[in-house]
């Protein structure tokens, strides 16, 4: 693969087809200038991170789609104060859970976060280090004790569940951690979703929830909607327009398609399908509205549960974000957790392919931006906040907030 003629396509893409083009620019010469010097797979791959890590969109990403290109570390990892803490059962089988890394690379945590400033998110609890890790040599764990850093050929992303059972004599517990695969999710609700509506009390566990199709969570908004309504009567009142550009047309086409081919819904499908001839229609125009077909998606009430609260974390983003946009302003909903990730005003995640590399970016803008509005960064903040802090590693204490918050009502 040529890297530096793919690294300027990557820069023409944020430049021209990427949602926020006419919100963001960064300048690309410095990573060019370093590129041509050094054209190599690593470096390739470190450049492409930070450029795109400048935009703080976590819509962008550049992922490796074959084993030999992977940059996973084999753990991620969470900052409190100035320690990484690992927390999700690593693949590097030298660590545990609740682990701390006070070092990369010698430096301590507060030295490597002051060098990534301009990339790494404001709040500490929030900060995403793995494509530091991924180009580093060596770490520190707590005690002193530096181990050097491995790439596994795995994926760095949670294994899916999709979850029910009840955790109390009358609370349910639902755990759905993507919006993604629509043929598991309808397995799920198929098999769950009158039992939910048994429970007085419901726990939806969406604290790691790594996005998808808004669809695939219209069937689990019965659970707290008071009164049969459209979807567009609760639905975000953000407004979005796609850019419609050749590139995304074609690459939009292609990803909605896949989509459709598992979609069960008719009326779903027929919304994807009018979005696809209007962007076929005005191919080559830019940022375009577009119609609104939520009115044809109904979603019907139940009297339980009487009680939902959503529980939200840093984790949950994009198609979670707007899960919980909608949860927020549901009467029997409470959110309850941390903000989550954030990644909802510049949405509908197209691809391109780079040898052994994929190019993630969104190509719809919201029109509340305009307003000086927006969640990119910030998520939606829950009803009633709970500080993350390494003890939730061994104990779930959300949960537990959950079920007292049910037992004073």
């Amino acid at each position: 693969m040529d890297y530096l003629a793919a690294f300027k396509d990557i820069v023409s893409i944020m430049n021209i087809d990427y949602a926020g083009f006419a919100d963001k620019c960064i300048n690309a010469n410095s990573y060019i200038t370093e590129l041509s010097k050094h054209s190599d797979d690593d470096t390739f791959f470190r450049i492409v991170t930070e450029y795109i890590r400048e935009f703080h969109d976590r819509h962008v990403v550049l992922v490796p789609t074959s084993p030999k290109a992977s940059h996973y570390i084999g753990f991620h990892t969470r900052r409190f104060e100035n320690n990484l803490y690992v927390d999700f059962e690593p693949h590097d089988t030298r660590l545990h859970i609740g682990d701390a890394i006070v070092a990369i690379d010698n430096k301590p945590i507060d030295k490597i976060a002051m060098r990534y400033a301009k990339s790494l998110d404001p709040i500490i609890e929030r900060q995403d280090f793995s494509w530091i890790l991924s180009n580093a040599t060596c770490m520190t764990l707590k005690g002193d004790k530096t181990i050097p850093l491995k790439h596994f050929n795995k994926s760095h992303q949670p294994d899916e569940e999709f979850s029910y059972k009840v955790i109390h004599h009358n609370i349910g517990y639902a755990k759905l951690t993507n919006f993604t695969n629509t043929q598991a999710i309808d397995h799920f609700y198929d098999n769950h979703l009158a039992d939910m509506l048994q429970q007085p009390n419901l726990i939806i566990d969406v604290r790691v929830n790594l996005g998808g199709a808004d669809s695939n969570y219209f069937r689990l908004l019965e659970t707290m909607v008071n009164k049969n309504c459209s979807y567009e009567e609760i639905a975000p009142k953000t407004g979005f327009k796609f850019n419609d550009t050749v590139r995304n047309q074609k690459n939009w086409d292609k990803q909605l398609r896949k989509i459709m081919s598992v979609v069960r819904d008719e009326n779903v499908k027929a919304m994807m399908t009018t979005q696809l001839e209007n962007l076929k229609a005005h191919v080559g125009q830019g940022l375009i509205s577009m119609p609104d077909e939520d009115e044809s998606i109904n979603i019907s009430a139940h009297r339980n549960p009487r009680q939902v609260v959503v529980l939200t974390d840093n984790y949950c983003g994009s198609a979670g974000d707007t899960f919980v946009l909608v949860a927020q302003h549901l009467e029997k909903a409470t959110i309850m957790g941390r903000n989550t990730m954030g990644v909802w005003d510049y949405a509908n995640v197209a691809a391109q392919a780079y040898g052994d590399y994929i190019l993630y970016y969104p190509i719809m803008r919201a029109d509340w931006l305009d307003d000086g509005k927006g969640i990119n960064g910030v998520g939606v903040k829950p009803d009633i906040y709970i500080p993350w802090n390494p003890k939730m590693l061994t104990e779930d204490v959300d949960i537990q907030h959950a079920i007292d918050f049910f037992s004073r009502k």
